[in-house]
């Protein structure tokens, strides 16, 4: 079950994931994705932080949202391994300011809903391909 707050961030993240759905995004590599994404969070108007460095001061967040504390980071490279994504998430969740986490992936893989006490999201990049 979850809290209150954890339920306020899932509608934030849901209501987000929405919002993203409608953006397109070269998938083929990284930086364009991240570049492209953006340019689109610009375009709607969200108040975003890019690479934002998290508290523990070696972790580097691609988007942080700071009004919800909901993060998102990208991976596209198809060489990154399924463990090193999740490891990698549950650090960015151990950090206080983060409340949630989007991970958008071009790669299929399964995600928790809940990472170290944080909601947590998987959006697959398919649906947003540009594949130029």
């Amino acid at each position: 079950m979850l809290s209150d707050e954890q339920e306020h961030t899932q509608k934030i993240m849901d209501a987000l994931v929405e919002l993203l759905r409608k953006a397109k995004l070269r998938i083929s590599d990284e930086k364009k994705c991240q570049e492209d994404l953006e340019q689109f969070l610009l375009s709607e108007g969200l108040p975003f932080s890019r690479e934002h460095h998290l508290s523990d001061g070696r972790s580097i967040i691609d988007f942080f949202f700071p009004r919800s504390g909901i993060g998102i980071e990208v991976k596209v490279l198809k060489n990154w391994g399924k463990m090193k994504i999740y490891r990698q998430c549950k650090r960015y969740c151990d950090n206080t300011e983060l409340k949630g986490l989007i991970l958008m992936t071009a790669c299929p893989q399964g995600l928790p809903d809940i990472i170290q006490g944080k909601p947590a999201k998987l959006h697959f990049l398919g649906e947003n391909a540009l594949w130029s």
